[in-house]
């Protein structure tokens, strides 16, 4: 039995969970969906079923879960859709704009029984896996501080969350 999946918003994460998903043998990409049916024609090959209306998409694809990649200022209207709908969920981080907003959609997923996940992709990078090895074994000795520098332009593609949200949640994550 394959995992039935849906990808909302294609842009710059949006793209990568489809690959991503595209390529895991026990998916299935039940379901794309962006506002824009022009973003949505670059997908045209994978040949999903693609919506523009996210109400539609969660009706009428059965989905087991869904990754949530659209604009953060989307993320909590969106969740509480997919939550509604009994759908677990992935949100690409940050969760959302507003500690408020975070809560609620921490709070309605506990109520609803759906699972919630939150993109932390750097957990996962080799090199930060390593280093944590090395830290939990000793090897590297006693940490006594601690310091991110974050260095080049700020993404163009981020218009709606500041660096603190956007990028220093990775260096706290990792921290």
């Amino acid at each position: 039995m394959k995992l039935r999946v849906g990808v909302i918003g294609l842009g710059n994460m949006g793209k990568h969970h489809v690959r991503n998903y595209h390529e895991i043998p026990d998916v299935e990409v039940a379901g794309i969906c962006d506002l824009n049916p022009d973003v949505l024609k670059l997908f045209t090959h994978y040949g999903y079923p693609m919506f523009t209306d996210l109400d539609t998409m969660l009706a009428q694809s059965n989905l087991d879960a869904v990754s949530i990649t659209v604009p953060t200022r989307y993320h909590h209207e969106v969740a509480q859709k997919v939550i509604e709908s009994g759908i677990h969920l992935l949100v690409e981080k940050p969760i959302s704009d507003s500690l408020e907003q975070a809560d609620d959609i921490v709070k309605r997923a506990k109520d609803k029984g759906v699972i919630l996940a939150v993109g932390h992709i750097e957990r996962f990078n080799p090199a930060v896996i390593r280093l944590k090895e090395l830290v939990d074994s000793g090897a590297i000795g006693k940490i006594t501080s601690i310091i991110a520098k974050r260095v080049g332009a700020f993404p163009a593609q981020i218009k709606d969350a500041n660096v603190v949200i956007d990028l220093a949640v990775h260096d706290i994550d990792i921290f």
